[in-house]
């Protein structure tokens, strides 16, 4: 009688579970439906661009700016998309140096290229496709989902020295893929494959608590980043070291939004940053490397599906030509990053690497290295001393060494050859 009792309470309970089991399932599909409806994402979306039509006034401590965004949400003019005839369209790809970090939209060195190609060949609009704290696979894809809807007809890579460091150590998916996936272990995949939206706002939601845990561990930015070094292991007595090496108006500006906190954060969490990128001599920066190259080349690649031309620009640091670079009052320097004298005068193995990718692609390869250090000579305000990037007299001489390049004929077929600018001779430039 007892054993009757059990089977019949144990079937009522599995009954129970089964019908709960079914409930939860049709609940949880039902949601799926729902935010379908809604128009939720299946996939995160991408970012590829600035917001278009944005504008904000940029305060530093060194400079200040308008920043503007047209409808592609690039900082750049507004520019009709189908192209003027007779007129050539060079769309110009990089990071915050392209895009002109601390000088308004005049001074920046495409802004003086179009200017001096204004009345030349029927003039040609370069394109500025700067995107600040992006690598080669961000201002790649740039091009790829913006860029190439405006027919350019050459595309200009600027190659800064810290695309290096700003790339990952293997490519997850190929590169500028239409619908690009986030990377997600295999449990994840499986059931992002069967519930995409209710995994994505499952996901942004753990994104967003991320970013508050990260914000609420120390407040102020010397704290964030002792939090992370101690994450990390790192020595007490060197976080100590770095404590008292930061400034307090420096760490008060990052604070109120004044100064790029990562120039203050390298020399603790990764003092070999600028080694790591120049010298490419650790098993990191080599992975590093080949996915740079592995990404240029899908770059070109798309270039030569479309009949667009493409040239590689290689953007120097400080470090490279300035040897008061090296001084005590270089954040980089005070902060303990690890850096070398002798980049000062030789060739790195990065410039040495570039310029090798660059034959075995066959496309044009230019150095502005020489050309900053002959500068430096007669100017002493080539980029900001504690933010880095360049001045209006650094962006006018790379505007003119690309200049000089570009006219000799032999880069983009869209820019024939014509006289050099008044002053400057064929000698002023390293083309290779």
């Amino acid at each position: 009688m007892k054993r009757r009792l059990f089977a019949t309470s144990a079937r009522i309970w599995m009954g129970r579970l089964l019908l709960v089991a079914v409930a939860s399932l049709v609940t949880v599909f039902s949601a799926e439906m729902v935010l379908a409806i809604l128009g939720y994402p299946a996939e995160h979306p991408e970012r590829v661009a600035h917001p278009p039509g944005f504008t904000e006034l940029r305060e530093r401590l060194e400079f200040r700016y308008s920043f503007r965004t047209n409808g592609q949400g690039l900082r750049y003019r507004e520019l009709p998309m189908e192209k003027q005839s007779g007129r050539a369209r060079v769309f110009v790809a990089g990071d915050s140096f392209t895009e002109g970090d601390g000088v308004s939209d005049s001074e920046r060195f495409t802004d003086q290229l179009e200017a001096a190609f204004q009345d030349r060949h029927g003039g040609v609009d370069f394109i500025n496709g700067g995107l600040s704290a992006a690598g080669p696979i961000e201002y790649g894809n740039l091009f790829v989902k913006v860029g190439q809807n405006y027919s350019p007809d050459a595309l200009l890579i600027c190659f800064f020295v810290n695309d290096v460091s700003n790339t990952g150590e293997s490519l997850f998916r190929v590169p500028f893929a239409k619908d690009p996936p986030r990377g997600r272990s295999r449990i994840r995949r499986r059931i992002h494959q069967i519930l995409p939206r209710i995994n994505t706002q499952i996901e942004i939601l753990q994104d967003r608590a991320t970013v508050a845990d990260g914000q609420n561990v120390k407040r102020g930015f010397v704290g964030a980043v002792t939090s992370v070094a101690e994450s990390r292991g790192i020595d007490q007595r060197r976080i100590a070291e770095w404590e008292m090496s930061v400034p307090q108006d420096l760490a008060d500006a990052v604070d109120r939004g004044h100064f790029n906190g990562s120039v203050l954060s390298q020399g603790l969490l990764n003092p070999n940053y600028w080694v790591d990128s120049l010298e490419l001599n650790s098993e990191s920066s080599q992975r590093r490397w080949t996915t740079c190259q592995q990404i240029l080349s899908a770059l070109v690649d798309h270039c030569r599906a479309d009949h667009v031309e493409a040239a590689i620009v290689f953007l120097p640091v400080s470090f490279q030509y300035d040897p008061s670079a090296y001084s005590n009052e270089n954040p980089y320097v005070f902060t303990g990053c690890h850096l070398r004298q002798s980049w000062l005068t030789d060739e790195t193995p990065l410039q040495q690497s570039l310029e090798a990718w660059a034959a075995s692609a066959e496309i044009p390869f230019l150095d502005l290295t020489p050309d900053f250090r002959n500068a430096i000579h007669s100017s002493r305000s080539l980029y900001w001393k504690l933010d880095g990037h360049w001045t209006p007299e650094g962006h006018t001489t790379a505007a003119r060494a690309i200049e000089s390049w570009l006219s000799t004929g032999n880069v983009f077929h869209c820019i024939p050859a014509s006289r050099l600018p008044s002053g400057s001779t064929s000698d002023d430039t390293t083309v290779h």
